[in-house]
């Protein structure tokens, strides 16, 4: 299989948005700090048949309001754009890390 990453989407800053938006408490309050996008891979696990995924990786930190309307303080995330869609890959990028040390 060739890596065939695709072009960026130009929309794609708002497709993470409408991704994690509906787990935000208060997301009309969420202010992002986008990252730069970079080629990337993922691979399912052992479960899901261990597939290569191509796309693109997004570092974004989010703060947002949380339940009592205060700010929770900035949380790091990483996305993929990939196939046409978004996947939240910060606990695969966390684990991916723990194993380099």
């Amino acid at each position: 299989m060739t890596a065939d990453f695709g072009p960026l989407p130009a929309g794609y800053q708002d497709e993470i948005k409408a991704f994690i938006s509906p787990k935000l408490k208060d997301p009309y309050s969420a202010v992002y700090d986008f990252g730069i996008p970079r080629k990337g891979a993922a691979r399912d696990g052992l479960i899901f048949g261990c597939g290569k995924h191509y796309g693109w990786i997004i570092p974004v930190g989010i703060n947002a309001k949380n339940s009592f309307g205060g700010y929770t303080g900035e949380q790091q995330f990483i996305f993929m754009l990939s196939e046409g869609r978004v996947s939240d890959i910060t606990t695969m990028m966390g684990q991916m890390a723990s194993y380099a040390d």
